[in-house]
């Protein structure tokens, strides 16, 4: 798989987490300890805090790394899952893909996404469809 997109955030992200960890611990010892509800919900608030900013921080960068690098095309006639795994199987061979995703519609056409850590050669895309024995639909999403 290729670099992730919190590659270069990932030091920032483990010291954060480090220090919800010892928040998390910090709250066990209080529970431990019978500390007043109030003063332990308080910690739990600022942990659960300090998580979304985690999650935040993880989700603009998987916007702006992987989702940017994703490409949707349109492939007609697939109608099982049967068929999704053979599209699937087929683009994630291309040298670069990181994933696929496949939104079967059996009535038409099934949007498929290819993820990438860089763009993909349409050419590549459109081979492996057809090796798979299908067809793209008439135009890219």
């Amino acid at each position: 798989m290729g670099v992730n997109g919190y590659e270069s955030n990932k030091a920032d992200l483990r010291k954060r987490l480090s220090r919800v960890e010892g928040q998390v611990r910090g709250i066990a010892r209080m529970v431990d300890e019978d500390k007043y509800c109030i003063d332990i919900l308080t910690q739990v608030s600022a942990a659960t805090k300090a998580l979304e900013t985690v999650a935040l921080s993880l989700l603009s960068d998987h916007l702006a790394h992987c989702v940017a690098q994703a490409s949707a095309v349109l492939v007609a006639g697939m109608t099982c899952s049967h068929c999704a795994s053979s599209v699937s199987d087929e683009l994630n061979a291309i040298d670069g893909v990181d994933g696929v995703t496949v939104d079967l519609n059996a009535g038409g056409a099934s949007r498929v996404i290819v993820h990438s850590a860089a763009p993909i050669d349409p050419t590549a895309v459109r081979a492996a469809v057809e090796e798979a024995g299908y067809t793209l639909a008439t135009s890219p999403i």
